[in-house]
């Protein structure tokens, strides 16, 4: 256990430590301090978040075809896994890029709220830090912008946790109503059951991005310190900033996503094809028909 500790600690919380004390530096206030942090911890998941949407557009794209192989295997679990992997490494779909992104943000995550307990605790620090600052204590204040205590709870300052909450339900409001969506197949063999079902499903990820994951996301807040709460109001703007940009990009560039999954896919049978092709068509006319 202390050599995952040790790991964490310098790999996370040194590094944030060492951060926060040269932002201290530049902006004298240890509330911009945070937000330069949030800024800087997100800037790397551009990237990554690029990469997951797209890989997001390919599975919504070739869900139809995926679902065919399904069924053809399901009788021989492991052969449905083994053309099911195939499938994925022909289309070059990678679905561990999500898994990334939380994972580096809960590095983040826990190395601030680290920091504001041991903050509020005046804990030794050491490490790197030592050497830059001179001394293992803190040495900047606990007041953020002039009046914020960030180690104290965030029921002193609810506000905070409701801004980040309307936040997170304007980005799930622009994620799955506002934002412009490419236009998906359907399975030529769905049943009105499979339809239904598939229906059912949206709905049910609509109500869980749109409404219940900002209830959640202030339940945890409300236990972590004001701080952390700083941190997350950034972190939500940022990525719904993110999400306006890539996705009106990818949506303008959809015709490069088609074009690539049919050249991807030589051994898709012609329908599907001038399926493909025919979306593509009707995005070009939809783009004439904006620009006119």
């Amino acid at each position: 256990m202390n050599i995952f500790f040790s790991l964490w600690e310098a790999l996370v919380w040194q590094p944030q430590i060492n951060l926060l004390y040269l932002f201290y530096k530049q902006f004298n206030d240890i509330g911009y301090s945070v937000v330069a942090l949030a800024i800087v911890a997100n800037i790397p998941l551009l990237l990554l978040y690029a990469k997951s949407y797209i890989n997001m557009q390919k599975t919504r794209f070739l869900a139809p075809r995926l679902q065919s192989i399904q069924k053809e295997f399901k009788e021989d679990p492991l052969e449905m896994r083994k053309k099911t992997l195939e499938f994925y490494q022909k289309h070059k779909i990678n679905n561990s890029y999500l898994m990334y992104m939380m994972v580096f943000q809960i590095f983040f995550i826990t190395g601030i709220f680290y920091i504001m307990n041991e903050i509020q605790r005046n804990a030794p620090v050491g490490g790197m830090y030592t050497w830059l600052v001179g001394s293992n204590q803190f040495l900047f204040p606990t007041k953020a912008f002039g009046y914020l205590d960030i180690a104290g709870k965030i029921d002193t300052q609810i506000w905070i946790l409701i801004l980040n909450a309307v936040i997170s339900l304007i980005y799930g409001l622009y994620t799955f109503k506002w934002a412009p969506q490419i236009k998906m197949p359907v399975a030529k063999d769905q049943t009105s059951e499979e339809a239904m079902q598939a229906k059912a499903m949206e709905q049910m990820q609509l109500f869980v991005g749109i409404y219940m994951t900002p209830i959640l996301i202030s339940f945890f807040n409300f236990y972590m310190p004001v701080g952390v709460n700083i941190y997350a109001v950034i972190a939500s703007v940022i990525s719904l900033s993110r999400q306006v940009i890539i996705t009106n990009y990818y949506a303008k560039d959809a015709r490069r996503l088609y074009e690539e999954i049919v050249e991807s896919d030589p051994g898709a049978d012609q329908a599907e094809i001038d399926l493909e092709k025919s979306l593509i068509v009707d995005l070009e006319t939809k783009e004439k028909n904006i620009i006119s």
